[in-house]
């Protein structure tokens, strides 16, 4: 039986110039995108509303809007992960699309790059024989640590920096972006310690199956 660890977030989408329609599958936003310009440019990411995920080897990127007058943005990541590629998987359609910002365009010497979307994205042996399973959700994205054996280590989540989360009663948010707000959703709750996320020892569950939500209100 697989252990599971699942944290849920809520993502963000932008629209994109095309060339033509998607080839294939459902055409909505609700997917992880994967931008290409072969042999030169490689992004996978996640979008909702002004708020921007870039999966990274090491880390999830989080572009927020603007906050006074300086664009918004940290990174987050789980203590003692191992740095992989995250890989989408279960592809529902791809088109090529025009680069509107013509010096990138310039550098990558392509007017156009090709843009696919996915149902999941992976990240294997995110720990040592654990992979990383990011799904959607209806209110964002599923995040779950899967292995064939029991996971005896707490899930902690980390900053860019000690000081960029607050704790308000059972509330957990980006200082400098409150909207988006760090929640459990089981009976495991969460506590802010010197900058990190993690599960208190009160109230823990026989199984280790714990779930974060980072939420935009």
């Amino acid at each position: 039986m697989k252990t599971l660890i699942s944290v849920a977030l809520i993502l963000i989408s932008i629209s994109v110039p095309q060339k033509n329609k998607f080839i294939s599958g459902d055409t909505s936003d609700n997917f992880f995108t994967e931008e290409i310009i072969e042999g030169k440019y490689h992004l996978v990411k996640y979008q909702l509303d002004e708020v921007e995920f870039i999966f990274r080897e090491d880390r999830i990127e989080i572009n927020g809007p603007e906050s006074n007058n300086l664009d918004w943005g940290t990174f987050v990541f789980f203590e003692g992960s191992q740095k992989t590629k995250a890989f989408p998987q279960k592809l529902v359609g791809k088109k090529d699309v025009l680069i509107e910002n013509r010096s990138f365009a310039k550098v990558m010497q392509s007017d156009y790059m090709t843009v696919r979307k996915y149902k999941e994205v992976i990240y294997s042996n995110y720990y040592p024989s654990v992979d990383l399973l990011v799904t959607t959700v209806s209110n964002g994205l599923k995040f779950e640590l899967i292995s064939s054996a029991k996971i005896k280590q707490d899930l902690i989540l980390r900053t860019y920096s000690e000081n960029e989360l607050i704790s308000t009663k059972d509330v957990i948010a980006f200082k400098e972006y409150p909207q988006l707000e760090i929640l459990s959703s089981s009976t495991n709750k969460l506590k802010l310690d010197d900058g990190m996320v993690k599960f208190s020892n009160e109230n823990k569950s026989q199984i280790n199956n714990t779930s974060l939500i980072i939420t935009l209100k």
